[in-house]
């Protein structure tokens, strides 16, 4: 066990050498252990804003109005005959409050809602004009409507669709949404 000691003190102390530089590199010796440990590196301090500085964030705010969904299935090959027989609930159906949160510089979108489908939460992108996120529980444990959702942007509105149903898919909702930027 000792000669294992020996040979990890060894590596430890070449190791600590190499770095330091204090091998014969062309840079010379390294600070001592002393001049490191007595000030920390400087930064500068961080910059004011400027007058002229762009906010980057644009809040929008509006509605979304759900309603029944539906479901394709190819009908051939083993799906023949196949139809959906989701319930016929009042589950998340009616109008509730949007809001989203873009960031102009990287694209990326954040926003919630809630209402007759629940709270949820929406992360996201925008792309040129095209606007693209997923619709997540706010609390994953109340098996509400998930789903994707996409819009346009259009000068100062935002409008586009929803799609979403519970984890089983017995519930299927198609929601129509339209926001408008919020001013400052």
């Amino acid at each position: 066990m000792t000669r294992g000691l020996v040979v990890v003190a060894a590596l430890s102390t070449l190791a600590v050498t190499a770095c330091s530089g204090s091998s014969g590199s062309a840079r010379g010796p390294g600070p001592s252990a002393s001049a490191t440990s007595s000030a920390p590196p400087s930064t500068p301090p961080p910059a004011a804003p400027s007058a002229s500085a762009k906010q980057t964030t644009v809040a929008w705010t509006g509605t979304y109005t759900s309603a029944a969904g539906s479901l394709y299935v190819r009908d051939g090959g083993e799906w023949r005959g196949v139809r959906f027989r989701g319930d016929d609930a009042s589950v998340g159906l009616g109008e509730g409050p949007l809001s989203f949160t873009l960031d102009s510089q990287t694209g990326r979108v954040v926003g919630a809602g809630s209402g007759p489908i629940g709270d949820f939460l929406v992360t996201g992108a925008v792309t040129g004009d095209s606007l693209a996120f997923s619709v997540v529980r706010k609390d994953a444990r109340d098996r509400g409507l998930t789903g994707t959702g996409i819009g346009k942007v259009n000068g100062e509105s935002l409008v586009g669709k929803l799609r979403l149903s519970q984890g089983d898919a017995h519930v299927i909702r198609e929601a129509t949404f339209s926001l408008a930027r919020k001013t400052p």
